[in-house]
C-alpha cells in the first residue's frame, strides 16, 4: 500500500490522498467524479424537453387519475354477490351431547352420538329434552 501524503492544494482541509490520485479543485468536479451505483448514467428526465417534441408530457396528480377513471357500476358482479353451488362434500355430523364429530345416529331419537357412553345417556333422556336438542340442530320433524 503506497504512503499517503497530504495534498498541497487542500492543506487546510487535511485530506489524505494517494500519490497517483488526482484531487479535484472545486466541489462541482467532486460531485461529477463520484460514481454512484444507484444512479444510471444514461437516464433522461421525461420533463426535460427533447429535440423531437414541441411540448413535454406533464405528470398527472392522483386526483386527476382518479377523476379520469370511469366508476364501476353498482349492479356488477362482485366477490360478495356470487352465489356458489351447493357443496359436493357431505355435511360433517357432530354429536348432539358433546360436539365431537360423530359417525352414529340413534334411529328412535334421531340424535347423533360418538361412543357407547353417549348412546346410554341418549336412552335415558326424556322426549322434551330430545326435542330441545333437535330444535338446536334445526331438525324438527
Amino acid at each position: 500500500m503506497p504512503k499517503k501524503k497530504k495534498s498541497q492544494q487542500n492543506a487546510d482541509t487535511s485530506a489524505c490522498v494517494d500519490d497517483n490520485e488526482e484531487v479535484p479543485s472545486n466541489e462541482s468536479e467532486q460531485k461529477s467524479s463520484r460514481n454512484l451505483p444507484f444512479k444510471k448514467a444514461n437516464f433522461v428526465c421525461s420533463k426535460a424537453p427533447t429535440t423531437n417534441s414541441k411540448k413535454s408530457r406533464g405528470w398527472k396528480t392522483l386526483k386527476q387519475i382518479i377523476g379520469s377513471e370511469k366508476p364501476q357500476p353498482g349492479t356488477g358482479v362482485t366477490y360478495a354477490s356470487i352465489d356458489a353451488p351447493p357443496s359436493i362434500k357431505p355435511v360433517q355430523k357432530f354429536s348432539d351431547l358433546s360436539g365431537i364429530p360423530s359417525r352414529y345416529r340413534d334411529p328412535s331419537s334421531k340424535l347423533f352420538y360418538c361412543n357407547c357412553d353417549e348412546y346410554a345417556q341418549i336412552k335415558m333422556l326424556t322426549s322434551d329434552i330430545i326435542n330441545g336438542y333437535l330444535e338446536l340442530r334445526k331438525e324438527n320433524s
